[in-house]
């Protein structure tokens, strides 16, 4: 059964590197583990997105500016909860949004 109210899912910047890394379907993968979504992006992660797509090196930076381009494409929600870094704007925006982190980071899902 599909919730009424669609679950905000936060993407952190290794789980967008993966979706380039893997190639793996995120939107049917979420779908699966949540129902209803809406996916938030943080700006911080688009701003490390962005240093990794210019300074990163090899297939790092390739999948950067992919993920780049899919954020855009998508057209998915960018917050802005950059007086932080990116893990603590991840735990932020769940908890203001009463949603789940989507990572791979095995600190950040301990928190």
């Amino acid at each position: 059964m599909v919730p009424s109210r669609s679950r905000y899912v936060i993407i952190d910047t290794n789980m967008l590197l993966t979706l380039f890394e893997q190639t793996f379907n995120l939107e049917d993968e979420i779908l699966r583990a949540v129902g209803r979504y809406e996916i938030i992006i943080p700006k911080t992660v688009v701003e490390e997105l962005k240093v990794l797509s210019n300074a990163g090196k090899g297939a790092k930076k390739r999948w950067a500016k992919a993920a780049l381009t899919y954020i855009k494409r998508k057209g998915f929600r960018v917050e802005d909860e950059s007086n932080m870094g990116v893990d603590n704007s991840l735990i932020a925006l769940a908890e203001k949004l009463n949603g789940v982190v989507a990572t791979n980071d095995k600190e950040l899902k301990k928190r």
